[in-house]
């Protein structure tokens, strides 16, 4: 009667360990897989905050670029070189080499 309840206490303890070592096991391993995620979403966070600090940086250089094409000094410039049209108060050389 004895060495059968020494049994069965061994075996309860038997099983409370691996149940318990499995249960660390499975949390361990778990928490590896959940860190290398993270490991590579933060890579990855990394990235898209420098293509977003870039094409943030891109946006402003075409705003200011598009601000200046609808300027005035903008629209002087292609009437005067594309167009060849000038002001009334601008004196016009030509150069009779040519």
């Amino acid at each position: 009667m004895i060495s059968l309840e020494r049994k069965k206490g061994s075996i309860k303890q038997k099983f409370y360990f691996l149940f318990w070592a499995v249960l660390i096991v499975f949390f361990g391993v778990g928490l590896s897989l959940q860190f290398g995620q993270y490991k590579v979403f933060s890579a990855e966070k990394n990235e898209l905050a420098i293509k977003i600090e870039t094409q943030t940086s891109v946006n402003e250089n075409l705003k200011k670029e598009l601000d200046y094409y609808g300027s005035d000094s903008y629209v002087e410039r292609v009437a005067s070189e594309k167009l060849g049209l000038v002001k009334p108060d601008e004196i016009v050389f030509v150069n009779s080499n040519k």
